[in-house]
């Protein structure tokens, strides 16, 4: 009983991961909502990978290309705003 619910939770892509990677992608190609998408991709994916080192779902990788692309959009609109 107890591995059948063990197994239940490791299956299935995690959500934040996923939520993540869009607003990553998103963030780079909408330059109007570039900086606010970004902050929420870093905190989307920080999270994401938190839940996915605990739970072993899947989608540690588009955790971190969501941190990646929410860091260099931050950063690049951060650049932009304050020049």
């Amino acid at each position: 009983m107890e591995q059948e619910q063990t197994e239940r939770i490791h299956q299935g892509t995690n959500g934040l991961s996923v939520a993540a990677l869009v607003l990553g992608i998103v963030c780079l190609v909408s330059p109007i909502f570039g900086f606010i998408m970004g902050i929420l991709a870093l905190i989307f994916g920080a999270v994401a990978l938190n839940q996915v080192g605990k739970t072993g779902q899947s989608g540690r990788g588009m955790a971190i290309t969501g941190l990646v692309c929410g860091i260099f959009s931050t950063v690049i609109m951060f650049f932009s705003l304050a020049s």
